[in-house]
């Protein structure tokens, strides 16, 4: 026998290869499972690592935020509530009681509070102390000790002197120094204290001032905190020899630890710890893995919390025995337990294999038969249509599944093809009775095939129109653009579209649209074109007629927009010159309610003068007259007239100032002129209604404030902004309020309501020079403005108050003044209840 040219060099049985892959599986599959479990433990250590050495962190966070910051806050409050007594007296016999009395009060709940002291710039302190028996001393030193410091058997100077301090001067002493040079409330730094128990000791300074109008450095409150408390705090975080917790200072010194003794070798993996967190410029990096005599540790730092006020560093160290030994044992366990799953599995996988694989080889040996290789013949292997042929132990049911579902396959292809052929019968009738026009072109460019919408457009026959250039179709303007369209679907390989002209056998001249796609075989060239085209010549007549229709409708709106606009504009100057009115009216009001005052009282002085002129007369003719009587009189009538004049003097200053107004009011040219006194001359003429809205007006501005401009701007701007504020922000005007507020029912009730308890009505004007602008800020404390209603403040007829009469010109007029007459900018913020601010600038030229 010859060997087939399709026959592999090498042969292996299913058997052999299936149990060889699946056997190198297992092997992969269990090495990865060993990688992801070192990997998982690796991990999981990490995790409990970081987890326990962040909770120590945090644990020590927050002992000592309660370590530090209730004596800080205690002591504040305790240093403003003695300063008086400090600053008043160089006596300390009362200050000295008042600290015994404090002390004792806090010591059951800060016990770690050792000494509170005081010392002052004459060299003076006193101070009483905590000791360790829980008995007080009273630590003094001022003129009677002789520049001594003495330490008494009790909190005063009734016990015995149990040690004394030469040449002590608290002006010197840590605590001291350090608000001397900056006199703001600190931490001292670590020192040790200079009594007989030599304790060290941190100190929070609060400094004393005095002065009336000035601050002056008085001295310094001091409270010392021993610091023994808080390595007794850390000694109880962690047992003996399984970690170290320390805390150093800003100088890198010890401050705390968790240990009797720190050796140089750890205490330099702190110190450098404080350099990695200042390299990495982060407060919480993750923990470190480091390596100490041949143990494995994590090394975390972290800053003191800020809030503290204290620039110190936490640092921890803790064996990673001791954090995750639990953790290894569960992992190795969990791993054996893994193991052995995978040797089960493996065992009943190769057996599952086994059997598997049986009715493949059965179903090979019977292809063999079937194809005349094998050694049993054709007739004994399909006897019957269902019959089982056994070899060993396993039945070739599944080559009988396989013969049954290849005669499937085999009917519904038939099925299929029949299926298919009526579909392209279906297709056929569709493309051969369309109108439209539906070909096929060769590469070339030559017809191939039609329907009978292309026989009927060109008069010609099928037969006719076979291999003729479908370029030679085309009118002579179309045949440049089909050509290239060809080009392009050759070299580009993709649909093209492209509209072109077309001459019917019946003469008509028609616009297509004409789709051109290539079909690929199978070495991506080109071996057919297949090509539609739409007669779109009525689409192209509606769109000219569309587009016709269009602008005539275009034409017509913009003429209407004009003359709507033109009504508009017409319209929104009737409303503005009507607002303008209006603000003149109330402007007049209160001018004539400010000028009716003084009238009045010069009236009223006049009349009485008459009367006793009169009076006088008849006493001198009557010579009644005495000498005192005639001095009162005389008296009297010095006083009214002097009343007289003063009240016509203002009347007079009112006229004059409403003169002005008016007059910068009508002139429309601008001219230098001093905005201070038009503002002022506005709020005079305002008076009343400010006075009876019960509002203050802070006015800041230069005097006198020269600018280039028309005053009757700046007038009608701060008018409208006043009225605004008067009416909408403190609601204090408008048809739904008596004219006449003190005739209400009950107006001071009413006008409770209007305001919040104990706020007073205030309206501020800040006016600054900017060089070539002018800052204005208008500001007022009333109700303010909504969110949703700021963004529309200034849009004509836009106003919240319609139902009392508002028009919503107002603040729209002050926009129109700003942006189009004075070329300037405005804005408005709010805040509900806060009042509102409008800032302008404008150009100042």
């Amino acid at each position: 026998m010859h060997q087939d040219k399709g026959t592999p060099l090498l042969s292996v049985r299913i058997r052999t290869a299936v149990l060889t892959f699946f056997a190198l599986l297992m092997i992969l599959i269990f090495a990865v499972l060993m990688l992801y479990s070192s990997r998982t433990q690796r991990y999981a250590v990490q995790q409990k690592g970081e987890a326990v050495t962040r909770m120590h962190a945090q644990v020590i966070q927050t002992r000592l935020q309660q370590f530090f910051l209730e004596p800080v806050l205690l002591h504040r409050i305790f240093t403003r509530q003695l300063a008086p007594l400090l600053r008043e007296s160089g006596d300390f016999t009362e200050p000295s009681r008042q600290t015994y009395e404090y002390l004792r009060f806090i010591r059951q709940e800060l016990p770690h509070v050792q000494v509170m002291a005081y010392g002052n710039t004459r060299g003076h302190t006193y101070g009483i102390r905590t000791n360790p028996d829980l008995s007080y001393s009273l630590i003094i030193q001022d003129d009677s000790t002789d520049g001594q410091l003495f330490i008494y058997d009790g909190p005063d100077t009734s016990g015995a002197i149990i040690a004394t301090v030469e040449d002590f001067d608290p002006r010197t002493r840590p605590w001291y120094l350090p608000v001397q040079e900056n006199p703001v409330s600190q931490w001292s730094p670590v020192y040790v204290n200079a009594d007989e128990f030599e304790k060290s000791t941190i100190s929070y300074l609060n400094p004393v001032f005095s002065g009336n109008e000035a601050q002056y450095f008085h001295g310094v409150m001091v409270m010392d905190i021993t610091l023994g408390e808080i390595s007794t705090f850390l000694k109880g975080l962690v047992e003996e020899g399984r970690g170290r917790l320390v805390i150093l200072d800003e100088t890198n010194q010890l401050v705390a630890h968790s240990e009797n003794d720190v050796s140089p070798e750890v205490f330099a993996l702190f110190t450098e710890q404080v350099a990695y967190l200042a390299a990495n410029n982060t407060r919480f990096p993750p923990p470190r893995d480091i390596r100490v005599s041949g143990n494995d540790y994590f090394l975390y730092g972290v800053p003191v919390d800020p809030v503290i006020g204290l620039d110190w560093t936490i640092h921890i160290l803790l064996p990673v025995t001791e954090i995750v030994g639990d953790l290894q044992t569960y992992l190795r366990t969990s791993l054996l337990a893994l193991g052995v799953i995978i040797g089960l599995f493996m065992a009943a996988g190769f057996g599952g294999i086994l059997f598997i694989i049986r009715p493949f080889q059965v179903g090979a040996e019977l292809a063999l038969q079937l194809s005349g290789d094998g050694k049993a013949p054709i007739h004994e292997v399909f006897q019957k249509e269902d019959q089982k042929i056994n070899l060993g132990s396993a039945t070739l049911k599944e080559s009988q599944d396989l013969t049954r579902a290849l005669r499937s396959i085999g009917r519904r292809l038939r099925q299929t093809a029949q299926e298919a052929r009526i579909s392209e019968d279906k297709y056929r009738y569709l493309v051969e009775n369309s109108l439209e026009m539906f070909f096929t072109l060769t590469p070339d460019g030559r017809v191939e095939t039609v329907n009978k919408g292309v026989e009927i457009l060109s008069g010609r026959s099928r037969t006719e129109l076979h291999g003729l250039p479908v370029v030679s179709l085309a009118p002579e303007p179309a045949k440049p653009i089909l050509e290239q369209a060809l080009q392009d679907v050759l070299s580009e390989k993709t649909k093209i579209q492209f509209q072109s002209r077309f001459i019917s056998s019946q003469g008509n001249d028609k616009t297509f649209n004409t789709s051109l796609m290539p079909i690929l075989n199978d070495q991506d060239e080109v071996s057919l074109i297949v090509g539609t085209s739409f007669d779109i010549s009525d689409l192209i007549l509606a769109q000219e007629a569309v587009a016709r229709l269009t602008a005539e409708e275009n034409d017509r709106l913009q003429i209407l927009v004009k003359e709507k606009t033109e009504e508009l504009r017409h319209t929104m100057e009737e409303l503005f010159n009507r607002e303008k009115m209006a603000s003149l009216r109330e402007m007049v009001a209160g001018f004539s309610h400010e000028i009716n005052s003084p009238l009045g009282v010069a009236q009223t002085a006049a009349s009485y003068l008459k009367e006793s002129v009169e009076d006088f007369g008849t006493m001198v003719q009557q010579g009644t007259l005495t000498k005192s009587e005639f001095e009162q009189r005389t008296l009297a009538i010095l006083e009214t007239t002097g009343m007289i004049q003063k009240n016509l003097n203002r009347a007079g200053e009112l006229i004059t100032s409403f003169k002005a107004l008016s007059v910068d009011q009508t002139r429309d040219e601008a001219f230098l002129f001093d905005l201070n006194s038009a503002v002022q001359s506005v709020l005079v003429s305002l008076g009343h209604e400010i006075r009876r809205a019960r509002v203050r007006v802070d006015f800041d501005c230069p005097q006198p404030f020269m600018v280039q401009g028309q005053p009757g701007h700046y007038s009608q701007l701060f008018t409208n902004f006043i009225m605004n504020s008067l009416i909408h922000g403190f609601g204090s005007h408008g048809p739904e309020k008596s004219e006449y507020p003190e005739k209400s029912e009950n107006p001071e009730k009413s006008e409770r309501r209007e305001i919040q308890e104990g706020q007073e009505r205030i309206i501020t004007i800040t006016i600054q020079d900017k060089g070539n602008t002018l800052s204005l800020v208008y500001q007022d404390n009333g109700r303010g403005v909504e969110p949703e209603h700021l963004k529309r403040i200034f849009d004509p007829f836009f106003t919240t108050n319609r139902s009392n009469g508002g028009t919503g010109l107002g603040l729209s007029i002050v926009y129109n003044l700003v942006t189009n007459a004075m070329n300037g900018r405005i804005t408005c913020k709010s805040t509900p209840g806060k009042g509102v601010t409008f800032a302008l600038s404008i150009p100042n030229k």
